[in-house]
């Protein structure tokens, strides 16, 4: 259940509004709860209980006992519905299914969005889904649009992708979570300046959090505004790139903002000068303060102010602390109601932070960056008016997710911290040793492996190194050693990660005395499992024997023949791209290898195609 805050209303005071301030915080925990159990499950997709993502919502808004719908993949065009009722989950399964309104404004709902949560509607949680083309009359077509809530509650969209919308998300309920998500390139329209990724549109909303999300590419629009009573910036990759995008974060109506560990980016083509600003619109909201914490803070126009608060209202107070404001641009508008202290500063885009790869936007500090200045010269930020700490907790990781800020020393100034930790930790799946040799598989999560070695010795010799095995598309890391004799081996996996970390992984294997031939008709797991262009299927036969090696889909019609034909006795592999009969590529989703052999023998192995 949701812990409530005070809903404000038009005669909201200050004292109430502070008194929100201090209980909101548990509200932050329990966003991330998942609503409460439906009663019913829809299936959306071919062949499913639903064609459409629409007669789905017709349903479960009929039935008003807060279903779960589950979306299938595939393509949705011209599918678009309303969320009228509570506790509704949507989520897709992978691959992310994509709703596309091609660019119609007669393909979304009622000239808003391809899914709105209407104003009835609470504790809704959509996840995993693709939006794109929407458009409306307006000029604002959403791929989500939530309206403004009739009591206290919270929507979260998680891991969704969202690009060539007019707006991406335009949301006003009471609290609002949006995490792990990308919201890309909004179009362009003749009402420039309205083209924003993520806009919460009335102060009626009184929490806002939004983290570890990637917002880029707007199109005379900004990255983020928000006319929340609190708002939460946490840990995000905001970036202009070659798009026009204006201000990267904007907090129009004032109230409480907090906007901590991000990497924020302005862009050479922004026709505004301002990065981040705060009350250019109204003091509207109670609260009237700020919070720019462990930022890193890129100009590339050349010209501009990092805050500017030149048209706030009174009575209004900023923290600026830790800072990494890189780029030409003039610090702070006010400086009058900034306090700032901590802060490093370098107008020349030299890199002289020591970043790991400023050209292509990862601000990650490395071993050049300055200690004293920057490693290990941070300060404890304290905490708000509210009692809020300010210190960073976690960090971004490129892209849409997040980590454990390292506790590494000092506090490092920027959104990152130096030396991280390791970006990469194998695990060992399966060490199996025969006569044919020794294959060893492990997993290594992580898009950041600089480069992957296998090494062998034994009790009397040192390390040799056999070779450098490359991750496939599922992190999973194959070496066969087929150069050795019965005898006790170590082997060592080591990963280096681009930072320079490494992660290393060692296991003892004994192969043993023998001809290599199986005792029983054996089918191995399939490796890697699941898999996007490359199967590889190990079998084993006691005798010389006529062998079919075919892949079935869960109805059990066969899909693919792998093998088919008389084999020796013996071990052998198989491979399999991927492909049916016809050399189509087969959709994702969970299959099965059989191995038929002499004897009647049949193995079974589960296999999943992840594309």
């Amino acid at each position: 259940m949701v812990y409530e805050l005070p809903r404000r209303s038009a005669a909201v005071t200050s004292e109430e509004h502070n008194r929100g301030q201090k209980r909101f915080l548990l509200l932050l925990l329990v966003l991330v709860a998942s609503p409460c159990l439906a009663s019913t499950t829809r299936h959306v997709g071919v062949g499913q209980a639903y064609a459409t993502l629409q007669d789905a919502l017709l349903a479960a808004n009929a039935s008003d006992t807060g279903d779960s719908i589950i979306v299938h993949p595939g393509t949705y065009r011209n599918d678009h519905g309303t969320i009228g009722v509570s506790n509704i989950t949507i989520k897709g399964l992978d691959p992310r299914p994509v709703f596309d309104a091609e660019q119609d404004s007669t393909h979304i709902e009622n000239q808003e969005g391809i899914i709105v949560v209407a104003s009835t509607a609470l504790n809704v949680t959509i996840d995993n889904l693709e939006f794109t083309g929407a458009v409306s009359d307006a000029q604002n077509g959403c791929g989500v649009r939530v309206m403004p809530e009739d009591s206290p509650g919270w929507v979260a969209i998680r891991n969704c992708t969202f690009h060539d919308n007019q707006m991406d998300i335009e949301a006003c309920p009471d609290s609002l979570l949006v995490e792990n998500c990308e919201l890309g390139r909004t179009l362009p329209t003749y009402t420039n300046g309205f083209q924003h990724c993520m806009y919460v549109n009335q102060n009626v909303c009184r929490v806002l959090v939004f983290r570890y999300n990637y917002a880029h590419r707007p199109h005379n629009g900004h990255e983020i505004k928000s006319r929340a009573q609190n708002t939460f910036i946490l840990y995000n990759r905001l970036a202009d790139e070659d798009e026009t995008g204006t201000y990267n974060i904007d907090i129009p109506d004032c109230g409480t903002a907090y906007i901590i560990g991000n990497v924020i980016v302005q862009g050479v083509n922004s026709p505004n000068e301002s990065l981040i600003r705060y009350g250019a619109e109204s003091g509207g909201v109670p609260g009237r303060d700020f919070y720019i914490i462990n930022n890193t803070i890129v100009n590339r126009l050349g010209t501009g102010v990092f805050v500017n608060t030149d048209l706030s209202p009174g009575g209004v107070t900023g923290v600026s602390r830790n800072n990494i404001f890189y780029g030409p641009g003039t610090l702070y508008s006010d400086p009058s109601v900034i306090t700032s202290s901590n802060n490093y500063v370098d107008t020349n885009l030299d890199n002289a932070p020591g970043f790991l790869d400023p050209a292509g936007d990862d601000y990650h500090l490395t071993a050049a960056s300055p200690g004293g200045a920057i490693v290990d010269a941070g300060v404890d930020p304290g905490t708000s008016l509210e009692g809020y700490a300010l210190a960073p907790a976690m960090q971004y990781v490129y892209d849409l997710t997040s980590e454990t800020r390292p506790a590494v020393g000092a506090l490092d100034i920027g959104a990152f911290e130096y030396p991280t930790a390791t970006a990469i930790s194998a695990l060992l799946l399966s060490a199996d040793a025969g006569a044919n040799g020794v294959r060893l598989q492990w997993y290594a999560p992580g898009d950041q492996i600089a480069s992957t070695s296998v090494y062998r010795r034994t009790s009397d010799t040192d390390w040799v190194l056999l070779g450098h095995p490359q991750a496939d598309v599922g992190h999973q890391i194959i070496y066969e050693d087929r150069t050795v004799a019965p005898g006790r081996y170590e082997y060592r996996l080591a990963v280096r990660d681009v930072f320079g970390a490494e992660s290393l992984v060692d296991t003892w294997v004994a192969v043993p005395e023998g001809d290599g031939v199986p005792r029983v008709t054996s089918l191995d797991a399939a490796t890697p499992n699941p898999f996007g262009e490359r199967l590889v299927l190990h079998y084993g036969l006691p005798v010389s024997s006529r062998v079919r090696l075919g892949v079935f889909d869960l109805q059990g019609r066969r899909v693919a023949t792998v093998v088919d034909g008389v084999e020796p006795e013996g071990w052998h592999s198989a491979v399999w791209n991927g492909e049916d009969a016809a050399g189509h590529l087969v959709a994702s989703g969970m299959y099965f290898a059989r191995l038929e052999a002499a004897g009647g023998a049949t193995r079974v192995r589960k296999i999943v195609v992840a594309r």
